[in-house]
């Protein structure tokens, strides 16, 4: 049971998020009347945000804009992040989009996530986002900045504000922080261009077209769920067929906000058996907990130790499993063509 779903405790915290949400308010509303200034740059800002926390898959979605602008329509892309839970202060080249990334722990789970999967694409970490915004532009020059989770940061102007909605989760009880996982008011959408809502096979995605918050703010949607696509071994980074896995005992491990919606995606994988064992957001491996997975792989007489990929990235890749482990490569399938790459490069007219 999350804090969200705890009647009790979540009724203790309403004067908490009433709180809370009269401070969002007043910042919004100070720089809607330009009290707080918001710093425009000399090339398109484009972010990709949510108003709730964690597990929306926002990351995936960068990835996808980024590779799309890089690869399909030959534009110059630079990605700014903060590089949350990183070791590092200040502005950080992750990858200059040549060279390897720096280590994860430096770099921050999603910009190394990033870093591993883009090619020809600088990624910059800096919780002043305007600073890192300008830092990619003096030294990259590129024709669009795609913000990583930054719609709250209004002190930098953006020209695209993409919302990510997760369909499984929606907006949950609807409360801010702390009773609920709200960062502001669902009104906040409308400071947005686009709501991109991500696993629409749920079934529950009619609720955000019928519910009155999204239905009266006629904002352009992008459907998308994510697939599987491949499985790519830790040890020697090749890939493998998801084939390899069916009729197969799988020992499973996580630490995202949403673990269940791996073990949905496993079940449609067809192994004869899977347990998953669950960590906390961003969590951190040590080697012990590696030893407590050999371990529960042994006792369960597992074939394959299955991660996700966020979760690989923060492994150590030189530990001897006698159990093959590998980690779960997804990617976006859109349910239709959507008009938004073409609305992105028109922005370019415009600066």
């Amino acid at each position: 049971m999350t804090i969200f779903e705890n009647k009790i405790l979540r009724i203790l915290l309403i004067p908490l998020s009433l709180l809370y949400q009269f401070i969002i308010f007043l910042r919004n509303k100070f720089y809607d009347w330009h009290i707080f200034k918001s710093f425009r740059l000399s090339c398109p800002v484009l972010c990709v945000g949510n108003i709730s926390v964690g597990g929306t898959g926002k990351t995936p979605v960068v990835e996808f804009l980024a590779h799309t602008l890089r690869h399909t329509y030959n534009q110059q892309v630079a990605i700014v992040s903060r590089g949350y839970k990183r070791l590092t202060n200040g502005t950080v080249i992750v990858t200059n989009g040549q060279d390897n990334p720096i280590d994860v722990k430096l770099a921050g789970d999603e910009p190394f996530l990033l870093a591993n999967h883009l090619q020809n694409i600088p990624i910059i970490v800096d919780k002043d986002r305007v600073r890192g915004a300008q830092f990619a532009i003096d030294h990259f020059r590129p024709d669009f900045i795609l913000l990583d989770d930054g719609f709250q940061h209004r002190r930098l102007a953006r020209d695209l504000n993409i919302i990510v909605v997760n369909a499984m989760t929606g907006f949950g009880n609807k409360r801010l922080l702390p009773a609920g996982p709200l960062r502001e008011s669902i009104k906040a959408i409308k400071r947005a261009h686009y709501i991109w809502i991500n696993h629409i096979d749920t079934g529950r995605a009619s609720q955000f077209f019928n519910g009155e918050e999204i239905y009266h703010l006629k904002l352009p949607v992008v459907e998308a769920d994510y697939v599987p696509e491949m499985l790519i071994n830790l040890k020697n980074r090749q890939p493998a067929a998801l084939e390899v896995i069916r009729n197969k005992r799988i020992l499973a491990f996580a630490g995202i906000a949403f673990p269940e919606r791996f073990q949905r995606t496993l079940t449609k994988l067809e192994p004869s058996w899977f347990a998953l064992k669950t960590f906390r957001d961003h969590h951190a491996y040590t080697e012990s907990d590696m030893h407590l997975i050999q371990e529960m792989s042994q006792t369960t007489q597992a074939d394959f130790i299955l991660t996700t990929e966020k979760d690989a990235v923060k492994l150590n890749w030189e530990l001897n499993f006698t159990t093959p482990i590998y980690y779960l490569k997804m990617g976006i399938k859109l349910k239709k063509e959507v008009t938004l790459f073409q609305e992105i490069l028109r922005l370019k007219l415009k600066i």
